[in-house]
């Protein structure tokens, strides 16, 4: 190792992306890394033995002087919200799925200068977060930073190792080229442009447009495409990474922001872990 590097983590209340995040965290610790935990404060004094420094974060007011155990707000919040579930999902939107984001987003804005004040006492290289969302503190200070999320809309699939792979949604379907491709999109530009002569132009429509053009340009541009082909680099480094789903989407991760991708996120199935915990970590994780 050439260099020191100082890793925050900030997984979220939970066993599973702690866990995750427990699993890298030591791989770097073993590699000579400082690696601290800006976890939620239920968890003082579980990963300290574990190597790692603790700096830890609320995301309420302190509900008393009781400790609770780790990830004890998810326990309870499965328990209490199981009820949810057995309602269609349209009847779950007032009752359950805009309480949780108003409760998540409000976490994040309780913690913000926690989070802020952790920064600057530890000073990291990189931050890694494995959350459901995102923390202001945390993109904005100015140092690279990582997200683990459980799924992925570029998804890699189980043989990026072999000959003449792809990634799915910026290849071509097959019987489709670029001059059929173009014909679609004369015609979602015919559509659209009846839809805004026969009704209000809405600034909504204008955000879809530009997400149209984005992913156009990313099927047609020659940066793209080169960039997604993992067969540029020797089979010796594509070893190295592993013949593997992760392996192989880290390998690209890397591709992308060589080619000036300012945000990348690398997703594996099964990585958020919410039970066979020990099992999958051994078999898949570790």
């Amino acid at each position: 190792m050439t260099e020191r590097l100082t890793i925050l983590f900030m997984p979220e209340s939970a066993y599973g992306p702690t866990n995750n995040c427990i699993g890298i965290g030591d791989l770097l610790r073993r590699r000579g890394h400082r690696v601290v935990f800006a976890a939620e404060a239920s968890w003082q004094g579980r990963l300290a033995p574990l190597g790692f420094e603790e700096d830890l974060v609320d995301l309420a007011p302190p509900a008393g002087d009781a400790a609770q155990d780790a990830g004890q707000f998810w326990k309870d919040f499965i328990r209490d919200t199981a009820p949810e579930f057995r309602k269609p999902t349209i009847e779950q939107l007032e009752t359950w799925i805009r309480p949780v984001w108003e409760e998540l987003t409000a976490g994040a804005r309780y913690c913000q200068p926690q989070l802020a004040a952790i920064i600057g006492r530890v000073r990291p290289d990189v931050i890694v977060e494995d959350n459901v969302v995102g923390f202001p503190a945390l993109v904005t200070a100015g140092v690279p930073f990582v997200r683990i999320v459980s799924c992925n809309p570029l998804e890699i699939g189980d043989k990026a190792h072999e000959p003449g792979f792809n990634v799915h949604e910026i290849t071509l379907a097959k019987g489709v080229d670029f001059e059929r491709l173009n014909s679609r999109r004369q015609m979602l530009s015919l559509f659209d442009r009846w839809h805004r002569d026969a009704d209000v132009k809405l600034a909504q429509l204008d955000e879809v447009d530009k997400y149209y053009s984005k992913a156009y340009s990313l099927v047609t541009s020659p940066i793209a495409k080169k960039a997604f082909n993992l067969q540029e680099e020797p089979e010796k480094l594509r070893a190295a990474y592993g013949a593997t789903m992760f392996g192989q989407s880290s390998l690209l991760a890397r591709r992308l922001v060589e080619a000036g991708v300012r945000y990348v996120t690398v997703g594996m199935p099964g990585w958020d872990t919410h039970r066979d915990n020990f099992r999958d970590l051994k078999d898949k994780l570790l």
